[in-house]
């Protein structure tokens, strides 16, 4: 009887581990949606994301970070080096 209790126990705290995991990680993906559609309204000339960094700590939100790169950006890296040459 023992054993069939700690089992059921460890199983029902499995499955409550996997949803509220799950659930976070719908948060933060909803989270990680609106900050980008906040971007894109704030920002509407930025291309895509040069790069993207997201990093998950468990039991935590998280952090992430998107670098844009700006259309006029590659123009101005060009009349840098032309300026040198």
């Amino acid at each position: 009887m023992f054993s069939l209790l700690l089992a059921m126990t460890i199983i029902l705290s499995v499955v409550l581990s996997i949803w509220l995991g799950n659930m976070r990680d719908e948060n933060n993906s909803k989270q990680l949606r609106q900050s980008q559609n906040n971007d894109h309204q704030n920002f509407p000339y930025l291309a895509k994301y040069v790069f993207f960094y997201q990093r998950m700590h468990l039991g935590d939100s998280g952090n992430w970070v998107g670098g844009f790169l700006e259309m006029n950006t590659p123009k101005q890296f060009l009349f840098i080096l032309q300026q040198h040459i």
